[in-house]
């Protein structure tokens, strides 16, 4: 197969399908918008919010329910200040309560929440162990400016005073000063007992973006005394490594290895160092880091931690600014480390991103995953938050997107989400805090009869192996299910439904049996069962309309990831048509352009760092200030792959993309090859991707049937009147199916090659029967039976 470069990326991938399940169905979620009655804020500080926003949620007046402290800050990478809130969870209603318990401070003329700072993240922790939270914010970009408005903030709860609570009061004294000028630029924080003395102590990440640093903080530890107060150990308990920081986004405390010491998992980007790392905490003399782990050198923006698969052991989350990943922690290696195993989420992924969070959304039992969309940095509202469903098939989980009742639209945007039970139902409820907006969606309890799957829903199928599926039904509300109501059908590759045979194990249990498939077929399957009064549900609730959907592989993995950052090998080829008079494909660190307000040229490459900053445009001109001096005119000017080969295998496409026109005339357009560039396929096209970077993919089979001579060609062209138009490519990467056959000759997938096999084969002699055919020469022979013979015994 021809590489578009030398630089390979090869691991597996999880299967993410995204099936357009009525949300609710089969016990997944379904959100309601309910932001009107559920936010009693003033608009410019909720719904129409246009600042930063990160959250911490908790009960801070120990009442039993939920509350949310909210920091705010001018978006991105900037010095601009502004007030945090504090709202209280009254009846099931957010309410603004920050001037009644927010604004005490033993700083004279300071306003505690109300004084304007640049908090960029937020935390909730029992600091002082007096029972009630405290808040710990990590503020940035505050140099010459007095400590309690440059440093982290800590505000002390109160408690009460005969059954009434006090609120939470500003003490700077609790800070220790890092420095007398220098205000950290600090972007996450992390809370946690890292010496084992049973209070909790603090974890800094510290980036180095913006104007010039009077000091690098790097990371910083910070010990707790016992009291609530704090100092500054960093230099005696983390080697300069382990501190080391260019753009820490992300921070947490977590056991990892499992040794009763909690290690810190930490995200360095954008400049080196770029990883994600583990500081591993020395159990003997808790508080002292003695190793660090590297695992993933991409580049990564944020990380998370939790258990993805349910088998004690914690794995990770990591948002790229390529495709996110998780990380399954397999145990301990000999060194006493956790080892991991990567997956990566779907390429849809791809492109900066946020947040991310690991909690249990539907009640199943099983870890989801939330990634926002806002890149802390890099400016841009235009992103899509994703919700990932973990479907279950331990222990190598898989995630599908499936629908939640929140649009894309809704989902764009979104700065940080907080997860929240606000009404006490204990069904999670989603705080998403949008660059222009704030909202409350409300998660809506399932009711009748719910659908649940002990072994999880696979996303992939093991080529020629049946796959055994269980379902459990249960009921929600009144009224029964009828005995021996379940149903279970199966369309493969779109053709008409069966209906597969079930066994009824009892109580309302089930199992049947996927038939074992060839590479690359889909399976589309749900279910259905009755009440007692006749009424059915399925799952999904559409049925076959939005089945779920498993693909016929091992798995599958990125082959090619093209960043362009030297010569690819082989070439990627440009051709201009004779009218074009500027503005032809170059490999170039892009210059960007102004033109009014708008930028129609990007400054960066879509991967932005220090090491990567190289991507096609469409020429780059010398002045920033006169856009038309290098943008398309005339055209095309069309951007050639090499060929590569997908023959006797499907691929999926993934790249990102820029475009802008100032007349919103013309289009970037994505167009496919199977023969080498005799004939081409339009795929994809956009007038405009919002003066930033977007990710666009597509399955190469949807539109052409893959062969040896695959080729992928981007064009772009100033057709209609005169206007400015600019163009950029950047992180193409394809990503093909695992399709080899683990056990070829075990016919009915029931892990051993005997009798039964052999029978099977047998039945289908002389048909071309796809699973029986197990040499693929198209027809079922003696060769086949052979196969069978020599693989006798356990697979």
């Amino acid at each position: 197969m021809m590489k578009f470069s030398m630089f390979l990326m090869s691991f597996p991938m999880s299967c993410l399908i995204a099936t357009a399940t009525l949300a609710g169905g089969g016990g997944w979620v379904e959100y309601l918008d309910e932001t009107d009655s559920r936010l009693s804020v003033d608009s410019a500080l909720g719904a129409n919010d246009m600042q930063e926003k990160d959250y911490a949620v908790g009960d801070v007046d120990n009442d039993g329910d939920q509350d949310v402290v909210v920091v705010r800050k001018e978006p991105f990478t900037s010095s601009g200040r502004d007030i945090n809130l504090l709202w209280m969870n009254e009846g099931g209603v957010l309410v603004d309560r920050t001037s009644a318990y927010a604004t005490a401070s033993d700083v004279a003329g300071d306003q505690g929440f109300l004084t304007p700072t640049n908090d960029r993240d937020v935390k909730l922790a029992d600091l002082n162990g007096d029972g009630w939270l405290d808040v710990v914010t990590a503020t940035t970009l505050t140099d010459n400016e007095s400590k309690h408005l440059s440093h982290p903030r800590i505000y002390i709860n109160l408690g009460e005073d005969n059954g009434n609570w006090l609120g939470f009061r500003h003490e700077d004294a609790r800070m220790p000063e890092m420095h007398p000028e220098a205000g950290p630029r600090f972007c996450s924080v992390a809370v946690g007992d890292i010496d084992g003395d049973g209070d909790m102590d603090l974890y800094f990440g510290d980036y180095d973006s913006g104007t010039t640093q009077i000091y690098d903080y790097n990371n910083k530890l910070l010990v707790n005394d016992g009291n609530g107060f704090f100092s500054d150990q960093s230099d005696s308990r983390l080697t300069f490594e382990m501190r080391e920081s260019a753009f820490g986004a992300a921070s947490v405390f977590a056991d990892m290895n499992a040794d009763g010491a909690m290690d810190v998992v930490k995200q360095t980007s954008l400049n080196p160092p770029q990883h994600v790392a583990i500081t591993y905490n020395d159990a003997g003399n808790q508080g002292f880091f003695a190793g660090y782990e590297i695992h993933d050198e991409n580049a990564p923006y944020f990380v998370e931690v939790g258990d993805l698969n349910g088998d004690g052991m914690l794995d990770m989350v990591v948002t790229d600014d390529g495709v996110d990943s998780y990380y399954l922690n397999t145990g301990n290696g000999s060194d006493g480390y956790a080892n991991f195993n990567q997956r990566t989420f779907d390429s849809v992924t791809n492109g900066f991103g946020g947040d991310s969070y690991i909690r249990d959304l539907n009640n199943d039992g099983h870890m989801d995953v939330i990634i926002t969309d806002v890149d802390v940095d890099i400016p841009g509202c235009s992103r899509t938050t994703h919700i990932f469903r973990n479907r279950g098939d331990v222990p190598d989980v898989t995630f599908s997107i499936e629908d939640t009742g929140i649009s894309q639209s809704d989902r764009t945007g979104v700065h940080d989400v907080a997860i929240i039970d606000i009404n006490g139902d204990g069904w999670d409820d989603l705080i998403m805090g949008r660059c222009s907006t704030t909202e409350i969606w409300m998660n809506q309890p399932p009711t009748g009869i719910v659908f649940s799957y002990p072994d999880g829903l696979p996303g992939y199928l093991p080529p020629g192996q049946a796959i055994e599926l269980r379902f459990q039904l249960d009921l929600i509300g009144e009224g029964a299910i009828e005995s021996g109501s379940g149903r279970m059908f199966l369309s493969i590759d779109g053709d008409t439904a069966v209906e597969i045979t079930l066994e009824d194990l009892g109580g309302n249990a089930y199992r049947g049996t996927l038939p074992s498939g060839v590479c690359a077929q889909e399976y589309g399957y749900w279910f259905s069962a009755r009440m007692t009064d006749g009424s059915t549900f399925n799952d999904p609730p559409t049925a076959g309309a939005s089945p779920y959907e498993s693909i016929v592989a091992n798995g599958s993995t990125v082959i090619q990831r093209e960043e362009f950052e030297s010569e690819p090998d082989p070439i990627w080829t440009v051709e201009n048509d004779p009218s074009l008079e500027t503005g032809s494909w170059v490999r170039v660190d892009p210059i960007g352009t102004i033109y009014g307000t708008e930028q129609p040229q990007p400054e960066d490459d879509a991967t932005a760092g220090s090491d990567a900053v190289i991507c096609f445009i469409t020429q780059n001109g010398t002045d920033p200030t006169s856009p038309g001096e290098a943008d398309v005119d005339g055209g095309p000017t069309r951007l050639l792959s090499p060929v590569f080969s997908l023959e006797d295998i499907d691929g999926t496409i993934s790249y990102s993309r820029w475009m802008y026109d100032s007349q919103s005339d013309d289009l970037l357009e994505t167009e496919i090859s199977n023969d080498g560039g005799l004939s081409w396929t339009l795929v994809q096209t956009t007038g405009g991707t919002g003066q930033s970077w977007e990710t666009a993919s597509f399955k190469i089979s949807d539109y052409l049937d893959p062969t040896a001579q695959m080729q992928l060609r981007f064009s772009v062209e100033d057709a209609f009147d005169p206007s400015l138009v600019e163009a950029g490519i950047d992180n193409v990467s394809l990503e093909v199916l695992d399709c080899e056959t683990l056990c070829a000759a075990d016919i009915n997938g029931d892990a051993v090659v005997n009798v039964d096999d052999l029978l099977t084969l047998l039945g289908a002699y002389g048909t071309s029967d796809p699973v029986s055919d197990i040499d693929g020469s198209g027809t079922v022979d003696v060769n086949d039976v052979l196969i069978v013979i020599a693989a006798w015994g356990d697979c």
